[in-house]
């Protein structure tokens, strides 16, 4: 969690945001849960027509109700601090299907998956002890023909088995999402107007993700885990001679009111999950009022301009850009303040808000662009993911030379004319002398002599021929051991990585090996997008800051550096333009989403662009550009863009 438990923020603020995002799952789970009491006490016996109205104020307000229900809270409640622990605030998604499964089968996210399964096992069982019924005994009684014996509850035990399973798969799948990973909005919405809009949504996926899944469990249990409910009672010591199986096609309405319960209660559970993490992503991202100006040393790392860099976590980096993006656009105070320069300083001092700032947003719009630029020259040139052979061995291409031999090789230049003859490299050196203004000289001995190989290569060594004192086939004595040529014995420790080498090259050559090692270049191009935040904020940051400066900035601190920040939102939307137009095939929705972050930067920024080049019509002749990028800016100021 990037040492976030010892930030400041996260003891003076966050964590009475995480306890009020306990507080409001576990009311609105209550809430819900007595709406779904209703939906489970409609049985395919009662009448459509004729509601259990009665019924169910009598079951309302019983004491095994609002016991279950709170229970349902607490799984709730449990299900945010395992969203606390296990969320993301940048996804990064696996680019090979082996690094996709070390990371399901990292110790932390095995305990996160058999926790989820945990809670789901609860969480079922809780929802079928809602009311009296033959699902909400752990036990039953049955007979072996002479006396009445304790059974196990096979309808429990599946609605039990569901949930741990559900809840399994439903981790490991988040593994490989965004689904796990913080939403920040533009805009920030009150709880319960959050909650009305995402309600609907919510419901909506949660019945498609659980007929999805019951389809698949039900055949499965049928087949295969009878023997798993067996095992399990008589591990408990329970009876289980005459075992007649729940799920079974003899008896259809039985198997029928077992798949209808598990669907509500399949639903309910999604509900609830999905509850418990839009409330915690709304609380941890909501802004916090950071300081602009303080005098007092202490205070210092509560800065607005101290909490943006690098070195904070990065939820607080995010909220601090959130924050800073939300003042910036409705607060003239605020730009007032960052457009101030102390009375001992200059407008280029570092020290100053507005060159703070600039610099943390120019940075992090650089660097973006960058990796953007790395990415598409990649990807053109037929790079991307290729191994770089020119660097495997830099020794191999240079000349080797006998460390032990007392004989000092020449390295000499590549001879221009090499198929002139001495009369012609006389004549050649004589115009050259001659237009030098100097007396024509002799061509040089080397040259001339006969007894070196010329080789095609820039820098070489000069040897004469028929000198075998290199010759690989010679053997020499050097000390008390014998040397074959240049090539001394290699050492076990090298010996056994070339093996190993070879042995990865020849496994690599199989199929079913490069199914696990293969690069997938569309979740490469979606990681490009991880800090799409932040970007955009710094986009609109330097943007309104920019334009806001005409009538605001008293010192022209901004103006000092118009020209920079026009420079790289130009080089940025240049990038984003040649990136749009990359064939991308997308193979999950995580890279979807990540993937369409690009076209909301290339919106962002031509904004950002237009509100300064209207802000500075006059203005902008005078700015130092490149000469693409002035042309590209006077179409922006002719509205032609």
């Amino acid at each position: 969690m990037d040492n976030l438990s010892k930030h400041w923020l996260y003891k003076e603020e966050l964590r009475w945001r995480i306890l009020a995002s306990y507080i409001w799952t576990g009311v609105f789970s209550l809430i819900t849960s007595f709406a779904f009491l209703f939906l489970w006490m409609s049985s395919p016996k009662s009448h459509f027509y004729i509601l259990p109205i009665p019924e169910y104020f009598v079951a309302l307000v019983s004491l095994r109700t609002w016991m279950v229900s709170f229970g349902i809270s607490i799984v709730a409640i449990s299900y945010v601090l395992l969203h606390f622990k296990t969320y993301q605030v940048e996804v990064k998604l696996k680019t090979t299907f082996l690094e996709s499964l070390l990371n399901i089968f990292r110790p932390k996210n095995i305990l996160a998956a058999i926790f989820s399964g945990v809670l789901g096992a609860t969480f079922m069982a809780l929802t079928f002890a809602l009311t009296n019924s033959s699902y909400s005994a752990s036990v039953i009684s049955c007979t072996d023909g002479l006396a009445d014996a304790w059974c196990l509850n096979e309808k429990l035990f599946i609605a039990m088995l569901y949930g741990f399973v559900f809840g399994l798969s439903q981790s490991m799948k988040g593994l490989d999402d965004d689904s796990c990973t913080l939403n920040f909005n533009c805009v920030q919405p009150s709880q319960l107007q959050t909650i009305r809009y995402q309600f609907t949504n919510n419901l909506k996926s949660s019945i498609d993700k659980n007929y999805k899944f019951i389809r698949f469990f039900l055949p499965a249990y049928y087949f295969l885990a009878n023997h798993l409910f067996l095992y399990a009672s008589d591990l408990m010591g329970l009876f289980s001679v005459d075992y007649d199986p729940v799920m079974s096609p003899f008896k259809p309405l039985v198997s029928v009111s077992v798949a209808f319960s598990l669907f509500l209660s399949g639903t309910f559970l999604l509900v609830v999950k999905s509850l418990s993490w839009e409330l915690l992503n709304l609380f941890l991202v909501k802004n916090y009022s950071f300081l602009l100006q303080t005098l007092f040393a202490d205070k210092q790392e509560k800065l607005m301009v101290a909490n943006l860099n690098k070195e904070q976590p990065l939820l607080v980096q995010h909220i601090a850009f959130n924050s800073l993006c939300g003042l910036v656009c409705n607060s003239s105070a605020c730009r007032k303040q960052l457009f101030d320069v102390p009375p001992d300083s200059s407008v280029k001092d570092s020290t100053v808000h507005w060159n703070v700032v600039a610099n943390e947003c120019l940075d992090r719009v650089r660097n973006f662009n960058e990796e953007l630029k790395m990415c598409y020259y990649e990807v053109t040139n037929g790079t991307l993911f290729r191994e770089k052979k020119g660097a495997k061995n830099v020794e191999s291409n240079q000349p080797t030379v006998n460390k032990l031999s007392t004989v000092t090789p020449n390295l000499k230049r590549r001879a221009i004319h090499l198929g002139l003859n001495n009369s012609q490299l006389h004549s050649t050196s004589g115009v050259g002398s001659m237009l030098s203004g100097d007396l024509p000289q002799s061509p040089s001995p080397q040259i001339q002599s006969v007894g070196s190989v010329q080789s095609p290569r820039l820098w070489t060594v000069q040897s004469p021929m028929r000198d075998t004192r290199n010759s690989p086939f010679i053997e020499k004595k050097v000390g008390n051991s014998l040397m074959r040529g240049l090539n001394p014995q290699k050492s076990f420790q090298e010996q056994k990585q070339i093996a190993l080498s070879r042995l990865v090259k020849w496994l690599k050559s199989f199929s079913w090996v490069i199914f696990f090692f293969k690069q997938q270049p569309d979740r490469h191009a979606a990681n490009l997008f991880s800090n799409f935040h932040i970007v955009r904020w710094s986009i609109r940051i330097l943007s309104v800051l920019a334009a806001k400066s005409v009538m605001e900035d008293v010192y022209g601190v901004v103006q000092c550096r118009l020209d920079q920040v026009l420079q790289e939102l130009l080089e940025l939307l240049t990038s984003l333009e040649r990136n749009c137009k990359m064939p991308i095939t997308c193979t999950s929705p995580a890279v979807v989403s990540l993937v369409r972050r690009q076209h909301s930067l290339k919106a962002e920024c031509i904004s950002a662009i237009y509100r300064i080049s209207t802000a500075f019509p006059q203005q902008l002749d005078s700015l130092h550009l490149k000469p693409e990028h002035a042309r590209r800016l006077v179409l922006f100021a002719e509205f032609k863009c």
